[in-house]
């Protein structure tokens, strides 16, 4: 095997001419050559022991002898320049300049001092090297080789500033120079692009590590790229925002309390809401897919209550929180029963009994109930005023009971006695007779 050497230069900016393939401008010459030395470009032109091929910006210059040149030797060209020779010596103060720069030897390169090898890409192989002249080319030593074919293949990968997929990324290997024929992409995620041209767009949908070459395929073999490594990443997915969240309830607010939290307004920047949910603060939570959501407050007390929402890829808002007084419900008072009718009366007797609620209550009286005493049915109405009928005399306590809209209750008690209808007294009377001499006893 022989001993390889490469120098990469990648802080350059690299001319993008096409590289396509143009007409043979040399001309193939016979005959066979140990050494050939040289003073000048022109005289390499002119040699039958050489062979200079141009396209567009690339010079390719084969000759199988071992190539001199000789002191003083300056060619400067700001095209790409790929020399395959047997063997190669610039001598001192020779120079040899190019763009880009493959020298393909197969024996022995060997620069004298002072002479000058200058290129922003520059590729050196040969069975053995001894450089004792200036490389002018702020160059990184790699580790690959061009395998004896007349190529160097650049790749360069462009990825969105956001790399979340779907991301379009481009692949770019027109700064490779060289001859070759078609280019086969590695795009990394198991697939391969082979085209003829030099540039390529892929869309991404899947995040991932990725690795992508290009192979360059020459007459002389395939030459293979730098490897590109870039990374894509899922979308990230911005949270929902909750921006209010509203009680509505009775304003009394007195337990049971029925409260509706009305989760409003919210948004999501990136997808939509789709799930709300309430801490009630009282050991209880809901969640539901709609914003508006009741739930019943049974016990007087102070609450914190929370909410959030959630979107479709299941990211949550920030909890917003309020908080809720639930007073505690009074029973209903009976301030007093004014009584419509004479007690004092022999029964039967009609009375009209009218209570009337006290002004601290705070509910108000749903219903009544109506316990007379006498026996008779309860009455239990929403009427405030109930007439009845004693029909006998006797000690009764009338029982008025007041509710209030969730079944709290107080009473009121009316004590009456009621006498029975007394006959009549006749107290003394006299008996007189009429003055008639003709009566007799």
């Amino acid at each position: 095997m022989k001993q390889l050497m490469m120098i990469l230069c990648l802080l350059c900016v690299f001319p993008t001419d096409s590289l396509a393939r143009s007409k043979d401008k040399g001309k193939e010459k016979s005959g066979k050559c140990s050494k050939l030395e040289v003073k000048s470009w022109s005289e390499l032109e002119k040699s039958k022991h050489v062979t200079i091929t141009e396209q567009d910006s690339s010079i390719t210059l084969t000759s199988g002898c071992a190539l001199r040149l000789h002191a003083h030797f300056n060619y400067q060209s700001s095209k790409d320049l790929i020399i395959n020779a047997k063997s190669l010596e610039l001598k001192n103060h020779s120079t040899l300049q190019a763009t880009r720069m493959i020298l393909n030897i197969e024996e022995k390169l060997e620069t004298k001092k002072h002479s000058k090898l200058c290129a922003q890409v520059l590729v050196l192989e040969a069975g053995h090297a001894k450089l004792e002249g200036n490389i002018c080319s702020q160059a990184n030593v790699l580790g690959s080789a061009v395998n004896k074919v007349s190529a160097l293949a650049v790749l360069k990968v462009s990825v969105p500033e956001i790399n979340e997929v779907p991301a379009q990324v481009s692949f770019d290997w027109s700064e490779s120079f060289g001859l070759f024929d078609s280019a086969t992409l590695d795009l990394g995620d198991g697939q391969t692009q082979t085209i003829n041209e030099k540039t390529f767009l892929k869309t991404y949908e899947q995040a991932g590590e990725f690795s992508s070459f290009v192979t360059l395929h020459t007459q002389g073999g395939d030459v293979t790229s730098n490897i590109e490594n870039f990374i894509l990443v899922e979308k990230e997915n911005h949270p929902p925002v909750l921006g209010g969240l509203n009680l509505h309830h009775h304003p009394d607010a007195l337990a049971p309390l029925l409260v509706q939290a009305e989760l409003w307004p919210h948004y999501d920047n990136d997808g939509q809401v789709t799930v709300f949910e309430v801490d009630w603060g009282n050991g209880s939570s809901q969640i539901e897919n709609v914003h508006q959501i009741d739930h019943l407050f049974h016990n007087a007390g102070t609450y914190v209550v929370r909410a959030r929402v959630q979107d479709n890829s299941g990211a949550w808002s920030n909890w917003v929180s309020t908080n809720l007084t639930v007073k505690e419900n009074q029973a209903p008072i009976i301030a007093h029963v004014p009584i419509h009718g004479d007690p004092n009366i022999p029964v039967p007797v009609t009375l009209g009994f009218a209570p009337h609620e006290g002004t601290i209550d705070d509910q108000y009286v749903a219903r009544w109930t109506y316990d007379f005493g006498d026996g008779s049915p309860i009455v239990d109405t929403v009427e405030g005023h109930v007439n009845h009928e004693f029909l006998y005399a006797g000690n009764f306590n009338v029982v008025i009971t007041a509710y209030d809209p969730y079944g709290l209750s107080s009473s009121y008690t009316i004590p009456l006695e009621l006498k029975e209808n007394q006959p009549p007294v006749l107290s003394d009377f006299n008996i007189s007779f009429p003055d008639d001499n003709n009566s007799k006893l």
